[in-house]
């Protein structure tokens, strides 16, 4: 999706890993690309995925082209685009951040001026904003309910983080990989949520890990939700999906009453409001 203005000499490229997910794609993403094109009317906002993947199968299933960043950049540079701003629309700083970044460095040279924006979790203010998001939009409405986060975490197996990471963004509390889950558990405890859980599907920690101490802590009830920008193929069949191994399966063969809750949390207008917040503090930096 493009969201075109007058001024055709300012371009964001929003740039997500994407979601073949119709339904769920214009809720979230196209709500935080919304989002930020009200902010700033005199930008071009862009769609970017960066899954190949992805973007295949919406060509040849429903005819929908979308651009990965390296094209995007390509097709800014041929129309003589000099100023280009690079929103990632990633929870955090990893994997697939780096190689997003990994990318711009190379692209850099072609513009006047190209800023990057941040992930959505990069800072303190923007973990304890998203503590009492989680808690406005997943309130536990009793004791006995445990409300149970799903995140989708990086592979240990995923390369290292570059000694020269930190020089993405000018936050010196810039949290990587999976220690972005830890921190929001934290968060969550400090303001008092001790209900609510963190999990990862692909990283740390993982679903044995929490089970043991929600049985401990005494709850009957559990809430899962996914805490993921958009409700794709992991928050359908992983976390609330039917097979054996789905998140709703192992907590009720554990006993507990299960509700699922499959919804993006690029629908919360907290999450939509903190991206067009950090494209604005990339606009703004010198």
């Amino acid at each position: 999706m493009n969201i075109t203005t007058a001024n055709d000499q300012k371009l964001l490229l929003a740039v997500s890993f994407g979601t073949s997910f119709a339904d769920t794609r214009e809720k979230t993403i196209g709500a935080i690309e919304r989002r930020i094109a009200d902010r700033f009317p005199d930008c071009t906002i862009q769609r970017c995925f960066t899954s190949r993947m992805i973007r295949k199968k919406l060509l040849e299933r429903d005819g929908l082209k979308i651009d990965s960043p390296e094209q995007a950049m390509q097709k800014a540079q041929e129309k003589g685009i000099r100023q280009l701003i690079v929103q990632p629309l990633y929870l955090m700083h990893g994997f697939e951040h780096r190689r997003l970044m990994e990318t711009i460095r190379e692209a850099a040279s072609s513009f006047d001026k190209l800023k990057v924006g941040k992930p959505l979790l990069s800072d303190d203010a923007d973990f304890c904003t998203m503590a009492d998001a989680i808690r406005r939009n997943l309130p536990a409405p009793e004791p006995d309910t445990a409300v149970v986060l799903m995140g989708h975490g990086n592979e240990k197996k995923k390369k290292p983080i570059p000694a020269d990471v930190k020089a993405e963004s000018p936050s010196a509390r810039d949290i990587h990989d999976n220690a972005v889950f830890a921190v929001l558990q934290q968060t969550l405890r400090d303001t008092g949520a001790d209900n609510y859980f963190v999990a990862t599907v692909e990283g740390e920690p993982e679903i044995s890990e929490i089970l043991p101490v929600i049985k401990e802590r005494g709850f009957r009830k559990v809430i899962l939700a996914p805490f993921m920008v958009v409700a794709g193929d992991h928050a359908r069949n992983d976390l609330a999906g039917e097979d054996e191994d789905s998140w709703k399966n192992i907590f009720t063969r554990s006993g507990f009453q299960v509700e699922t809750v499959v919804r993006g949390i690029g629908e919360w207008e907290e999450v939509q409001d903190l991206f067009a917040a950090h494209a604005a503090q990339c606009m703004e930096e010198k």
